[in-house]
């Protein structure tokens, strides 16, 4: 769970070294308006309301090695933090 104020946790390596591993492109998802709905440090103060989920376009990770983690970290941090900063511009028909 993120405590902070930034919009996204720091990533474990876990899941990007099983991806890798794999070779099982990763799907990222952020999920918009739930900390107001859910507030962080008080989460008996949650309320109804709406949130949407925004899926993200694919990255492939074919190729990639154990030595690619930070940089596919990087990449999905990136993608995901820009789509909850800017939520129209992630949710745009292309």
């Amino acid at each position: 769970m993120n405590q902070t104020e930034r919009p996204l946790a720091d990533f474990y390596d876990g899941a990007f070294r099983i991806a890798i591993e794999t070779q099982t492109p990763i799907i990222p998802f952020v999920m918009i308006n739930n900390r107001k709905l859910f507030p962080r440090k008080d989460p008996l103060k949650a309320r109804p309301g709406l949130i949407t989920a925004i899926f993200l376009p694919e990255v492939s990770v074919i190729g990639l090695t154990m030595d690619d983690v930070p940089v596919l970290k990087r990449k999905v941090y990136d993608l995901m933090e820009n789509a909850i900063l800017n939520p129209r511009s992630a949710t745009a028909p292309t």
